[in-house]
């Protein structure tokens, strides 16, 4: 689902990987090759969508990692599909997602 069928405040969560790659000079060709890379960053982590503006997605988090700041930015040029509502699993609680945690 792409980032623009939220809302701020939705809680929400990546369930498919950016594909972040470019152009890289292969000398054994001698030509340029597309080589795509997938970004797993946030997958099955809940997260409070705050805003998309200015070409960012702005979010945060919602445990408490006790090494990195709670709120945070991702381009959304790269990150805009792949996110649909965090469903809480069956046998856990929202304790299970916002007790902190070491990064």
């Amino acid at each position: 689902m792409h980032i623009s069928n939220f809302k701020s405040g939705d809680l929400i969560v990546r369930v498919e990987p950016a594909e972040i790659g470019g152009e890289q000079f292969n000398d054994n060709l001698g030509i340029s090759v597309y080589t795509p890379v997938k970004d797993n960053s946030y997958i099955g982590e809940p997260i409070k969508l705050l805003d998309v503006c200015n070409g960012m997605i702005y979010f945060e988090m919602v445990g408490t990692p006790m090494m990195l700041s709670k709120k945070r930015a991702m381009a959304e040029h790269r990150f805009s599909e792949g996110w649909n509502y965090f469903v809480l699993p069956e046998g856990f609680t929202m304790d299970d997602f916002t007790n902190e945690k070491i990064i």
